[in-house]
């Protein structure tokens, strides 16, 4: 195992004491292990640490979950309340990122209306926090008539990103319109799973509740998304 290690990738976890307990055992669930083992350091720092300032530039929230260069180019980040499923996509944006972005950047010079590469890229973008351009992609790829599949993870990605800089009403915006592309039972739990959050947010518990029973009804979830919802609709005290 250690010779597939890429010894020029970096993974660090930045966090606080007190979000960071989500994060840490997302961290120790078996697959993100098996795709965090290829590369290796993993550094923990306290957010209020120089170097962590220094690396999280933009990031607004923590624990932040970063996956980088030693050059410092950012391959995928995700930040905040992150579960296990969200932290193997991660891992797998960043590893595409690491081994295909060179690719689909000149295959979209040779083929600008490619709706399948607008929308890897625009993924890709939105993971690496660079949102001017995934914006720019993802509206291509519209036009394009692109994969639906391919429009709705670029659109909650970006949804994702507007949440790590809490802007609640464009991650809201963003989340409700991936839901008339999502294709899989997957794309489905994110995007809904999202808005039940950000309806709480709003203060509106009986609309984030009754988002939260539709999402219990995906046919195809997985168990673990499942196990998430049924713990999301557990009665919750003072209730």
């Amino acid at each position: 195992m250690a010779g597939r290690t890429n010894k020029n990738i970096i993974v660090v976890v930045l966090g606080n004491e007190r979000a960071d307990g989500m994060l840490l055992k997302s961290m120790k669930d078996p697959d993100v292990l098996q795709r965090m083992d290829r590369y290796v350091v993993v550094q923990m720092q306290s957010e209020g640490d120089p170097v962590a300032k220094a690396l999280t530039k933009g990031v607004v929230r923590f624990p932040a979950f970063l996956i980088m260069t030693r050059a410092g180019r950012l391959l995928a980040r995700d930040v905040g309340f992150i579960w296990p499923g969200d932290l193997r996509e991660c891992l797998d944006l960043a590893k595409v990122a690491e081994t295909q972005q060179k690719h689909l950047e000149n295959a979209l010079k040779k083929d600008p209306k490619n709706g399948q590469t607008l929308t890897a890229l625009a993924t890709l973008w939105a993971v690496q926090a660079k949102e001017p351009q995934a914006q720019e992609l993802l509206r291509r790829a519209i036009v394009a008539k692109a994969p639906r599949r391919g429009i709705a993870e670029a659109q909650i990605w970006i949804a994702e990103y507007f949440r790590q800089q809490n802007e609640f009403d464009k991650s809201y915006t963003y989340c409700v319109k991936s839901l008339d592309y999502v294709s899989t039972p997957r794309q489905e739990f994110r995007a809904r799973l999202r808005i039940a959050l950000l309806l709480r947010r709003f203060n509106k518990g009986a609309e984030s509740d009754a988002m939260l029973q539709i999402t219990s009804k995906i046919r195809g979830l997985s168990a673990e998304d499942a196990e998430t919802i049924s713990q999301m609709i557990a009665p919750r005290p003072g209730r």
